[in-house]
C-alpha cells in the first residue's frame, strides 16, 4: 500500500553554519523610537529631536518678531512671532520626518 503518505516527513538535512553572536537587546525607550520612526505620526522620544525643534522654533518666533516689528510696531510683532513660530514648527518638523525616514532605513 503505497499510496499512502509516510507518518513522519522526513528531517532536514542539516549543515554547519557560522557561528552568529546574538544582536544585543535594545531597551524599551530604543524600541519604542524605532516602531515611531518606522511606522511615523508617533512622537519620538530622542533628545536630539527635542533641542533641535525647539531651537528651531524659538529662532523663527524671534526672526518673524523681528520682521514683523519692522514693518508694523506692536502687534506686527506679535503676528511677526506667531507666524516664525508656527512655520518653523512645521519645516523643523518636515526635517525631522525625513530624519527618522533616513534612521528607520539605516536599522
Amino acid at each position: 500500500m503505497s499510496d499512502q503518505p509516510p507518518a513522519h516527513p522526513p528531517a532536514p538535512p542539516t549543515t554547519p553554519g557560522p557561528l552568529q553572536s546574538p544582536a544585543p537587546a535594545q531597551s524599551g525607550l530604543e524600541q519604542y523610537n524605532r516602531v515611531a520612526e518606522t511606522v511615523g505620526m508617533m512622537p519620538s522620544f530622542r533628545k536630539f529631536d527635542y533641542i533641535f525643534q525647539g531651537s528651531c522654533v524659538v529662532v523663527g518666533a524671534l526672526v518673524g518678531a523681528g520682521i514683523g516689528y519692522a514693518y508694523m510696531q506692536g502687534l506686527g510683532a506679535i503676528f511677526g512671532a506667531l507666524v516664525g513660530f508656527i512655520v518653523m514648527g512645521v519645516l523643523s518638523g518636515l526635517v525631522l520626518m525625513v530624519l527618522g525616514w533616513v534612521r528607520a532605513f539605516k536599522k
